[in-house]
């Protein structure tokens, strides 16, 4: 099932529809996190379950590349 939101993103001046859509509900989604139609105006996000949420690992915590290197 998607959701469709009343707002509307501007992709470099166009006016898009957002949904938010499971990957079993959209083969598009297999390889990506999002894609934008524009044949139909419409830019798809991945909405991830509870099963395929998760913690980063370590390293890519936003700001330990930065440790590691200084580190050093």
């Amino acid at each position: 099932m998607s959701e469709v939101f009343p707002v509307r993103v501007s992709v470099l001046g166009v006016q898009y529809a957002l949904e938010y859509r499971t990957k079993a509900n959209d083969k598009g989604l297999e390889t990506c996190d999002g894609y934008c139609d524009t044949s139909a105006k419409l830019c798809v996000v991945r909405k991830y379950t509870a099963a395929e949420r998760r913690e980063p690992p370590e390293f890519e915590r936003p700001g330990r590349l930065y440790a590691q290197v200084h580190e050093a």
